[in-house]
């Protein structure tokens, strides 16, 4: 009988370890000339599980054509996976994403209130914005700063409207005069606690089941994906 006890004890750290612990994802963007990169990062439980996603060369085509990109992924979860290929966004699939998208928002009950209450509870422990811009025009360059400036500050302060920053972010636009030039990079981490990420899909759950068609409209699109 003390065995059980001590065992039943033991499971029930684990499990309170488990939903206290956090969902940390780091992404990367950085451009810079004719390189580009987008990077994921995932990490769970303490890093005892994680994920990496990377996008690079990331080419556009034409209208028709879109975006040619070149995707890596890897995994320990398991015995661990990495896999590397080709993707191609063009504008029948754009439609397609856009148009599903409608049709979640169509038939989930107050899709956008459950995202802004879910957004609440991500917290943002690092936000950096690097750019450099380069213009043999000074005018032209200092011009292009200032509405840089103004663009990353709307877009961090409609930011801390939803999301809670743990520091101050990071914001800086250099302008350069010897030649044409543009380089950015956004470093940005945000942490979700495992209890309050299964509680919002519980949420979302019940939002999808009291939508008319709800559940058959979900079955549909994610089988195709």
């Amino acid at each position: 009988m003390l065995g059980w006890a001590i065992a039943g004890g033991v499971v029930a750290v684990l499990l309170v370890f488990f939903l206290f612990s956090s969902i940390e994802c780091k992404i990367i963007v950085h451009k810079s000339g004719k390189y580009e990169r987008i990077v994921l990062l995932i990490r769970a439980c303490y890093g005892l599980f994680r994920w990496r996603y990377e996008w690079r060369s990331i080419r556009f085509i034409n209208l028709e054509e879109g975006f040619h990109v070149r995707v890596k992924a890897k995994d320990n979860v398991g015995t661990g996976n990495a896999s590397r290929g080709k993707a191609q966004v063009d504008k029948r699939k754009a439609k397609r994403y856009v148009h599903n998208a409608q049709r979640f928002l169509h038939h989930t009950y107050e899709l956008t209130q459950w995202f802004k209450q879910t957004l609440q509870r991500v917290q943002c422990s690092m936000f950096t914005w690097e750019t450099e811009i380069g213009l043999l025009n000074p005018a032209t360059a200092c011009l292009l700063t200032g509405t840089s400036w103004s663009l990353k500050s709307l877009l961090v302060g409609v930011m801390s409207h939803h999301v809670q920053f743990r520091s101050l972010p990071q914001l800086e636009v250099n302008p350069q005069f010897h030649c044409p030039f543009f380089s950015t990079r956004v470093v940005c981490i945000t942490k979700i606690r495992i209890v309050h990420a299964i509680s919002a899909v519980f949420k979302l759950i019940i939002r999808i089941v009291r939508a008319e068609g709800g559940l058959r409209t979900w079955r549909s699109i994610l089988s195709r994906a």
